[in-house]
């Protein structure tokens, strides 16, 4: 397995993009499976993102593109 070294405030900066969906932290951190207080600490950078929420992180990313392109069809098919 490979290992990719990432910027921890990156990600936590894209973590903290809930707050402009207005996604609650407490929301945020179960769907990513882990506790509020975790979640706080990978969004202020002060601690590395484990592989697990990483990939939730770019799975949910990609679902929510696939949503986005498929609602974008049914506007165009009416």
């Amino acid at each position: 397995m490979n290992v990719i070294l990432v910027d921890a405030r990156r990600y936590g900066h894209v973590l903290g993009a809930r707050k402009t969906v207005r996604l609650d932290k407490n929301d945020a951190a179960k769907m990513f499976g882990i506790s509020a207080k975790e979640l706080r600490s990978y969004e202020q950078g002060s601690a590395l993102i484990s592989d697990s929420v990483l990939t939730r992180l770019f799975t949910y990313g990609y679902m929510l593109m696939i949503a986005r392109k498929n609602i974008k069809r049914k506007e165009q098919d009416c």
